[in-house]
């Protein structure tokens, strides 16, 4: 057999989406919500919090 057999060929997976800062927020307050869950501190909620921010903005400037 070879490496072209139809068995063994992966189709070509689709393109991600682009990255957007909707995403940064939505994946920080997920985290955020798991760290409050774990009884993590006010302060390492708001740092998850500011860091997705942060990025999300950084992300939005680029895109200007």
């Amino acid at each position: 057999m070879t490496g072209t057999d139809a068995a063994t060929v992966q189709p070509e997976s689709p393109p991600l989406p682009p990255v957007s800062p909707e995403l940064f927020f939505a994946a920080g307050a997920a985290l955020a919500a798991r760290a409050a869950q774990r009884a993590e501190s006010r302060s390492q909620v708001d740092e998850i919090l500011r860091r997705a921010i942060d990025q999300a903005s950084a992300l939005g400037k680029e895109a200007s």
